[in-house]
C-alpha cells in the first residue's frame, strides 16, 4: 500500500466536506485513506477531531494506521526517504511554505485547499487506443501517458523492446523519445531498463546515448537477458505503473504513430491496493531475475538495485 502521511486537519476536512455535500465530495479520498493506505495521522486532535479521526480506526482491512502528537512539519525523523511510494498532505495553505515543502521532498505533496486535485492525480487512470484512428481515445505521445506527478525511479521491463527495431520503427523514434520524455518530465535518481536479444555493439550505442539523454546524475542500468523475462510490457513508477500493450515500438521513421497491430495502452495508479499487490508481485519477480543475472555475470555492479524494490529489500 501508499503511505500517506497527513495532518490531522486534511482528513478531518475532507470527513467534513463530504458530510456536508456527498455529492459534492464524494468519499473517494476518504475510501482511499480508510482502506488503501498506510496512515498516519499528525497533530495532538481535540474531542471533535478524535470523533471523526476514530471512525478511521475501524474496519481497515490490511492497512495501518499510525499517530504522531507533532505536526508533520516536524516530523522529518518519521519518513524513510529511502520508500518511493509515500504522500504528504500538510495543514497549510500559505504559498512559501508549500514551495518550500516541495524544495525539501521527493514524494508528491498536497495541502489542506488542493488536496482533491492531488488525489485526482494520484487516482488518475486513463487508458489510450494504439492504431485505431476512430478511437477518441487514440495514442499520440508518451508525453500524456507518463503521469505528471513525482517519479524518482522508473523500471523499464519489455523482451522485445530492440529484438522489434528496423527501418520503420527506429530506437530513435521509440525508446529513445520515451528516455527524452522521461527526462523532460522527472528528477530521475534510477533508471532501469530489463530487456533481451542484445548483442555487445548495439548495447554500447544504447547505454551511451542512453546516459547522454538522462544525465550523468541518474543511475542507468542496461540489463540484458538470455531468456524471456516478464512478458508483458511495464513502466514502473512511484505511483503508477503502466501496461504498454503488445509493444513500445509505436512509431514509425517519420514520427508517426503506426501500430503493427491494434493494442491499449493502460495506466494503473498504485493507490488502488490491488494495483499496488499487483505491481509488487511483478517487481518481485523482476527483482528476483536481476539477482540471479548478478549472480550469473559477476562483473555487474552488485548496487544494481532500485527503490521502487524497497519493499523487497528488507527496508521494513
Amino acid at each position: 500500500m501508499l503511505k500517506v502521511h497527513s495532518d490531522k486537519e486534511v482528513v478531518t476536512k475532507a470527513f467534513r466536506e463530504h458530510k456536508r455535500d456527498p455529492f459534492k465530495n464524494p468519499r473517494d479520498f476518504i475510501d482511499f485513506l480508510h482502506k488503501d493506505a498506510d496512515l498516519v495521522i499528525y497533530g495532538k486532535p481535540n474531542q471533535y477531531e478524535w470523533d471523526i479521526l476514530s471512525k478511521f480506526q475501524e474496519g481497515r482491512g490490511n492497512a495501518l494506521i499510525g499517530t504522531d502528537d507533532r505536526g508533520l512539519e516536524r516530523c522529518n525523523d518519521k519518513i524513510d526517504h529511502k520508500n518511493p511510494y509515500q504522500v504528504l498532505f500538510f495543514n497549510t495553505s500559505d504559498d512559501g511554505k508549500k514551495e518550500a515543502h516541495k524544495i525539501q521532498s521527493n514524494h508528491l505533496l498536497g495541502f489542506i485547499d488542493d488536496y482533491v486535485e492531488v488525489f485526482k492525480k494520484l487516482s488518475n487512470d486513463p487508458f489510450w487506443r494504439v492504431g485505431d484512428k476512430e478511437s477518441v481515445y487514440e495514442f499520440s505521445d508518451w508525453s500524456e501517458v507518463l503521469p505528471d506527478l513525482p517519479v524518482s525511479d522508473i523500471i523499464i521491463t519489455d523482451p522485445y523492446l530492440f529484438a522489434e527495431n528496423d527501418e520503420n520503427n527506429p530506437h530513435e523514434e521509440n525508446y529513445y523519445r520515451i528516455l527524452d520524455e522521461i527526462a523532460r518530465k522527472y528528477s530521475l535518481k534510477s533508471l532501469i531498463v530489463l530487456t533481451t536479444r542484445v548483442d555487445q555493439t548495439l548495447r554500447k550505442i544504447l547505454e551511451a546515448e542512453s546516459k547522454k539523454i538522462l544525465g550523468d546524475d541518474v543511475a542507468f542500468y542496461l540489463l540484458v537477458f538470455r531468456k524471456s523475462i516478464e512478458h508483458d510490457r511495464y513502466i514502473f513508477m512511484n505511483y503508477h505503473y503502466v501496461n504498454t500493450g503488445n509493444s513500445m515500438n509505436y512509431f514509425n521513421e517519420d514520427g508517426e504513430v503506426e501500430a503493427k497491430s491494434p493494442s491499449k495502452i493502460e495506466v494503473f495508479p498504485l493507490c488502488k491496493e490491488k494495483n499496488f499487490i499487483i505491481a509488487q508481485d511483478i517487481l518481485r519477480k523482476l527483482h528476483e531475475s536481476i539477482e540471479n543475472l548478478k549472480n550469473d555475470k559477476r562483473t555487474l555492479p552488485r548496487s544494481i538495485t532500485s527503490n521502487l524494490f524497497f519493499y523487497l529489500d528488507d527496508n521494513v
